[in-house]
């Protein structure tokens, strides 16, 4: 349990809560193969990172913060990071909202062979080792397939939907795509947290106090 407390009933805040489940779910939940995608599973991920916000240029300042979020590992790997969120009011008592969470997985490769069989496709020795770098393609199907749908096991938070694909950077060194999701976040407040459970004006027996 966290030190704080919130309207949720949850024990830490919604945003990381679902950070956390995301890189927990990512690294732990079997693909079609019935591994996880980490390497030290079984599978062919050296790293799960999580970026502070989500990339919007892959300008130098965000690739620092993603070599900082896969600590220095490069390829292959995943980043998760949480954006933006819009609100919307349910019913007319302004205690009840669902919030609109937008959420982004970057798949990043650094295979030197081709900018396409490589980088994007599985190369020659990914087609004969599934612990090899397979390529973005594979990694963004693996991450749909591991994320749609899904609701994160959090009380509060609805079920993950996938919205876009593009494509982050792409130089000699590094590529790196982004998949987008969003999923619905309740978000319940309570009034009445802060009136104090004690009922003044009673004395020890349960008869009103005198009062000059």
């Amino acid at each position: 349990m966290g030190s704080q407390k919130f309207d949720t009933g949850l024990s830490l805040a919604q945003r990381t809560l679902i950070r956390r489940a995301l890189v927990a779910h990512l690294g732990t939940a079997p693909t079609g193969r019935g591994t996880p995608l980490l390497a030290t599973a079984g599978g062919y991920l050296a790293a799960i990172g999580e970026l502070p916000r989500p990339m919007r240029s892959g300008s130098e300042e965000e690739l620092a913060l993603l070599g900082q979020a896969l600590q220095g590992v490069v390829s292959p790997a995943l980043a998760v990071a949480l954006g933006d969120q819009e609100f919307s009011a349910v019913g007319m008592g302004g205690e009840t909202y669902v919030g609109e969470l937008e959420l982004a997985v970057y798949a990043v490769s650094g295979n030197m062979l081709s900018f396409v069989a490589g980088r994007l496709e599985p190369d020659a020795l990914a087609d004969t080792d599934p612990t090899a770098d397979p390529g973005i393609d594979t990694m963004l199907e693996h991450v749909h397939e591991l994320l749609s749908g899904r609701d994160l096991d959090i009380p509060t938070v609805q079920q993950l939907r996938p919205r876009s694909e593009r494509e982050v950077a792409t130089d000699p060194e590094i590529s790196i795509w982004e998949l987008r999701f969003v999923l619905g976040v309740d978000a319940s407040i309570d009034p009445q947290r802060a009136v104090s459970p004690v009922k003044r004006g009673l004395d020890v027996n349960g008869t009103p106090e005198n009062h000059p």
